[in-house]
């Protein structure tokens, strides 16, 4: 599942963010698995329904199915960032 939320990110990020860098960091910790994405990108407005894709919405239940947290920061002109935590 971090798997394929880690490609929706990325090609989300391809497709509509006009991203030059994208930077990946999975980490475990004692009692979590971490996984941080984020992008250069565009940014988008976060507080806004975005309700003309399924990506945003197929990563957050992704990460319900494997009991993780999910958490997306975005802001216009200063990009991406997605944060998964999955205890162990």
């Amino acid at each position: 599942m971090l798997l394929r939320i880690t490609q929706e990110f990325i090609q989300n990020s391809i497709k509509h963010s006009q991203c030059k860098l994208i930077t990946i960091d999975l980490k475990q910790e004692s009692t979590s698995v971490q996984l941080l994405i984020k992008d250069d990108g565009s940014g988008f407005d976060s507080t806004q329904n975005r309700g003309n894709g399924i990506g945003l919405a197929i990563m957050k239940k992704r990460a319900e199915v494997i009991k993780g947290t999910f958490a997306l920061e975005s802001r216009i002109n200063q990009g991406t960032r997605l944060t998964v935590i999955l205890p162990l």
